[in-house]
């Protein structure tokens, strides 16, 4: 099944709440989850966007980044997908309209990270092109203890 009814558009301020509630669904660990609060502050600040994927009213998934203008970058602070709408190339739409955001705000390269666990995750960013340029030692928290950050990157062409 695709995703192709789908519409990706910015959400505002008053999406926040559902934001919040779609990535606290999406993430096994509490401590990743994103509080309305959270997004709210996030968007509040200057060349920040969250591009959602909507159903109707609803967001099945999202992509909140920010550019950093003087610098020439761009930054992935969360992406998440509905359990139910996961492995439907959803998260590939979303990081693909990121980079098209990130252009658009003059970043030459767009980065994130991830958690050294998250095979999927890393997985799906290596296949939009994101390479692996170093680590973050013991950034998330697990049950079990801590896990690695790995930092990522992606180029726009000829930059």
């Amino acid at each position: 099944m695709t995703t192709p009814a789908l519409a990706i558009r910015p959400a505002a301020l008053s999406d926040a709440p559902a934001l919040a509630e779609l990535h606290a669904s999406a993430f096994a660990f509490p401590a990743e989850y994103w509080s309305a609060a959270m997004v709210s502050e996030s968007l509040a600040v200057p060349a920040t966007c969250a591009l959602a994927a909507w159903e109707g009213n609803a967001p099945r998934g999202f992509l909140l980044l920010r550019a950093i203008e003087n610098a020439h970058t761009a930054e992935i602070l969360t992406l998440c997908v509905h359990p139910s709408g996961q492995r439907q190339k959803l998260a590939t739409r979303l990081i693909e309209a990121g980079k098209a955001w990130a252009r658009a705000h003059g970043a030459f390269a767009l980065y994130l990270d991830v958690a050294e666990d998250n095979g999927a995750a890393r997985a799906l960013y290596t296949q939009c092109g994101f390479t692996e340029n170093g680590r973050r030692k013991g950034y998330y928290t697990r049950p079990h203890g801590k896990v690695d950050a790995v930092l990522m990157e992606w180029h726009v062409c000829g930059a």
